[in-house]
């Protein structure tokens, strides 16, 4: 990150091995880039950057991993240094993130779509989730996967027959005489 010295650190390369690797997921979800496109980093260095995190995970474990487009955010004028953002500089880091999940073989979550630029589900920073958006993301990202992974519809499938139904239909079932 070109702002590294004004972050929260750690930045994510150095906790990558503690909070990824040690814990061999087979699911990794990456929201990574909020602070590299408000901080001003360099496209092809985050591009460059977000590469390497991934082949460093799959290198120590091999994890479906979906990257995250970046959030809705709605403060473009932050004091220095993180004043660099626009909605045309969102949606070019939204881009690359979804040409690297295509060509590192990751699933790409679209979430500047899925909140449509809904200003009441930025929190009151204005730049991070409220609750409400944190479910409208983790919706997303269980569509992204749910589209993409077989396997839960397979389990699903498995278990129809034997689960409690989804809804009681037994009073349509009465009023239609099914």
């Amino acid at each position: 990150m070109a702002l590294y010295a004004d972050s929260r650190k750690p930045a994510a390369s150095e906790r990558v091995q503690k909070h990824v690797i040690d814990h061999q997921p087979d699911l990794l979800v990456m929201g990574y880039g909020l602070n590299d496109v408000r901080g001003g980093t360099p496209l092809e260095m985050f591009r460059q950057e977000l590469v390497e995190l991934i082949k460093v995970v799959r290198q120590e474990c091999d994890p479906l991993i979906v990257l995250l487009g970046p959030n809705c955010v709605t403060e473009f004028t932050s004091p220095k240094p993180w004043w660099h953002a626009d909605e045309h500089r969102f949606e070019t880091f939204n881009l690359v993130i979804k040409q690297v999940a295509e060509s590192e073989e990751c699933l790409f979550c679209e979430i500047l779509d899925a909140v449509g630029g809904a200003e009441w589900l930025v929190g009151y920073s204005r730049v991070h989730p409220n609750n409400l958006d944190h479910r409208l993301i983790t919706h997303e990202i269980f569509e992204t996967l749910a589209r993409n992974c077989s396997g839960l519809a397979a389990c699903s499938r498995r278990i129809e027959k034997t689960a409690d139904r989804w809804r009681d239909e037994s009073a349509l079932k009465a009023d239609y005489g099914q």
